[in-house]
């Protein structure tokens, strides 16, 4: 990955969606076999830890509601794309 974004710098949404799929692609390995409790526990402690770096409350209360916004707006499109997948090897094993 390449050095740390400033989220108040303009940057061009395809930059953005390489480096958040960077990162995805070093942190799903270390994901993959994990159970679904231990993922997710991972991942609130991440999230967890994020939010504990704000300085303020305040700070606290406007990321973890733009990180809520955003994560439930990922959902519908992770889950067309994870059926997609799973459609996909199905299709391979189902000639």
């Amino acid at each position: 990955m390449s050095a740390p974004i400033d989220p108040i710098d303009p940057i061009d949404p395809a930059q953005w969606q390489r480096e958040i799929d960077a990162a995805l692609g070093e942190i799903r390995p270390v994901l993959a076999g994990l159970g679904p409790i231990l993922q997710g526990a991972i991942l609130g402690q991440l999230v967890s830890m994020w939010l504990a770096g704000h300085q303020n409350e305040a700070q606290r209360q406007g990321a973890e509601a733009q990180f809520l916004d955003y994560y439930r707006s990922l959902i519908p499109i992770d889950a067309t794309m994870l059926r997609s997948v799973a459609d996909a090897a199905r299709g391979r094993k189902n000639p």
